[in-house]
């Protein structure tokens, strides 16, 4: 009988983002352990502001992430509206290499101050 144990999670991670006039690079990496398996994953984000206010705006953002055999990328070419300012609207398109799959989402994103 296999033991059916949560597996902990343990993952560090850090990230670092560069703002240079309209452009913005974001990077971010974790490693540790996940589900049980040694792994790590990197993401990274360029994105383009379209007016001066920031409330336009287009990304890319690859991902990678490796658990023990186990590998996988995906591909997202982003647009994104400050629709208010709680408000925020993006639509993306997504590539996932694993199951050859593409797909188009839509997310809103609803921020409340604290």
């Amino acid at each position: 009988m296999e033991d059916s144990e949560p597996q902990p999670m343990r993952l560090a991670g850090a990230d670092m983002t560069f703002l240079r006039d309209n452009m913005e690079h974001r990077f971010d990496v974790l490693a540790g352990k996940w589900l049980g398996k040694d792994g790590y994953a990197l993401f990274y984000r360029f994105g383009i502001n379209l007016d001066q206010e920031g409330r336009l705006k287009i990304e890319a953002q690859p991902t990678y992430w490796k658990f023990e055999k186990d590998s996988n990328y995906q591909m997202a070419l982003c647009v994104s509206a400050l629709a208010t300012a709680n408000l925020t609207i993006r639509t993306a398109y997504v590539y996932d290499q694993s199951t050859n799959d593409s797909r188009f989402l839509v997310q809103l994103y609803y921020y409340r101050p604290i």
